[in-house]
């Protein structure tokens, strides 16, 4: 049984946020030690934007997109299909981080990096947008 499975049994015992949310961080970060990238997104998705009151939203936020960069690592470099797919999402992403976590340090280089990659693929209105919020 690996560390994802173990953390995700807390899940099903533990009956409250405050006590299941650590468990629940943790059986991501395995999820994504084991290169179970997508697992390991929609975990932290679930971390980072249902959670309410749990101390490393932020964190899982931005564990989403390192998850999304090493998918695209891994992604074969002929497949623009998958490539576009995973940029894509990468930007919808981040554009949340910085929605959710606006005072992070890290969300005005990561907006900015979203508006770049907006104007590289010819979205110019959600370009404009994203840059007024830098």
């Amino acid at each position: 049984m690996t560390a994802a499975e173990w953390y995700s049994h807390f899940l099903l015992l533990l009956p409250e946020e405050q006590q299941v949310a650590p468990y629940h961080f943790l059986m991501a970060e395995a999820l994504l030690e084991a290169d179970e990238y997508q697992k390991a997104i929609k975990e932290f998705d679930i971390i980072a934007y249902q959670y309410k009151t749990y101390a490393k939203r932020e964190q899982a936020a931005y564990h989403i997109m390192l998850a999304y960069q090493s998918l695209l690592d891994a992604t074969d470099k002929k497949n623009q299909t998958a490539i576009q797919k995973l940029q894509e999402e990468t930007i919808s992403y981040t554009l949340l981080f910085a929605e959710y976590f606006p005072n992070s340090p890290r969300a005005a280089d990561l907006l900015l990096r979203a508006t770049e990659q907006l104007v590289e693929f010819k979205r110019l209105p959600e370009a404009i947008d994203s840059a007024t919020k830098l």
